[in-house]
């Protein structure tokens, strides 16, 4: 078992992680002039005339693609998918189920190199708030983190990051409509991660399908 000793570099990363985290918790629950009854309206009420915002439905799915910032190790690259399920539990709220993976590479003070491959799996509450022609959004859940720690040397013992761990997942991101109806869109994100010696952050841009907007002309 590798044990690593703390690091000034690491404590300020992880103090980053938690501010994120704090900011999204704020950003999402605290309560708005004018939305904070329809938030804690359930959804399939009466709320609505015509009852489509508040009908639970597959809202988005989108593809992305960026770098990993880990805070300990190299930058990497990262990759994932995620759908929007709009309604799902909080009429207003959306529930996005995710997945992630990254990988790169950590040199440990005795010179030896340790390939880091995670692979995340996240369930956030999402919401979306209308910026002009942008939409901004904010995310925060839980995640399991399958982390795997492999040195180079094939004689080396098993590096003391791999298994499985829980962590708190928080996402910022933009989007932007690439077409009048809306339905397809840009966006950029960063999404953080709280997670015993190995928290992170991704920086990832793609592209967002957005079935909530198909054919509504907006």
């Amino acid at each position: 078992m590798v044990r690593r000793p703390a690091t000034r570099q690491a404590s300020g990363a992880r103090r980053t992680w938690h501010a994120v985290t704090s900011l999204l918790f704020l950003a999402l629950f605290l309560p708005q002039p004018g939305l904070a009854q329809d938030a804690l309206t359930p959804a399939g009420t009466d709320a609505d005339a015509d009852g489509e915002s508040s009908r639970t439905r597959f809202a988005s799915f989108d593809v992305g693609f960026g770098v990993v910032l880990p805070e300990e190790g190299r930058v990497g690259i990262s990759y994932g998918v995620g759908v929007d399920v709009a309604n799902l539990l909080i009429r207003g709220v959306s529930m996005r189920f995710g997945f992630r993976f990254w990988t790169s590479e950590d040199a440990l003070p005795d010179g030896r190199l340790v390939d880091l491959d995670d692979s995340i799996l996240s369930i956030m509450v999402k919401k979306s708030f209308t910026l002009g022609r942008l939409d901004a959004y904010g995310g925060l859940g839980p995640g399991g983190h399958f982390i795997s720690a492999r040195f180079h040397e094939l004689e080396a013992e098993t590096e003391n990051r791999n298994g499985f761990r829980l962590g708190l997942e928080g996402i910022l991101g933009l989007e932007f409509p690439v077409v009048d109806q809306g339905f397809v869109s840009l966006f950029a994100e960063g999404q953080a991660s709280l997670v015993s010696e190995l928290s992170q952050l991704s920086l990832q841009a793609g592209v967002r399908i957005r079935f909530d907007r198909l054919g509504t002309g907006g």
